[in-house]
């Protein structure tokens, strides 16, 4: 049966549980036909886990996947629970024009290392902002990318 309501966090010892507005915006979800848990992440809890990224360092999907399952439990996180709600940072973000971003959207990168251009903040934007930063950035294949640095 599918649990259908959000719930707590697994209810493993070692995990933390949500609290304030997380607990709302982290469902787990049964899945009816693999019997896997899955963690459908909401704006809050996204914005929690990129706000711990310190300036100068970048994070991929796949880690603030792992950052995500380790707070809230779950066996996998769903994909397009993660875009929706990295999409609705980027869209508060956009409307917030001139005022202290709070979240910073623009140092979430794709596995490939490139800037994800299906967010309304502009992957130029993004660009420039890990060239403050000091990352390198380049355009490779259409797409701008965080190089690594020279040894």
């Amino acid at each position: 049966m599918a649990e259908s309501k959000a719930t707590r966090a697994s209810g493993r010892a070692d995990q933390a549980r949500p609290t304030g507005s997380e607990r709302e915006l982290v469902r787990l979800r049964r899945d009816p036909q693999d019997q896997g848990l899955w963690l459908l992440p909401g704006p809050a809890a996204v914005a929690a886990i990129l706000c711990e990224v310190r300036t100068g360092t970048v994070i991929t999907e796949s880690e603030l996947q792992a950052r995500l399952l380790a707070r809230y439990g779950g066996e996998r996180v769903g994909p397009r629970a993660l875009r929706a709600a990295v999409r609705a940072l980027a869209a508060s973000a956009a409307q917030g024009r001139g005022r202290q971003t709070r979240c910073p959207l623009w140092r979430l990168l794709r596995d490939d290392g490139s800037v994800a251009p299906d967010v309304p903040l502009a992957p130029l934007y993004c660009a420039a902002r890990l060239r403050e930063e000091g990352q390198r950035v380049g355009w490779d294949h259409g797409r701008w990318k965080v190089l690594p640095r020279p040894a």
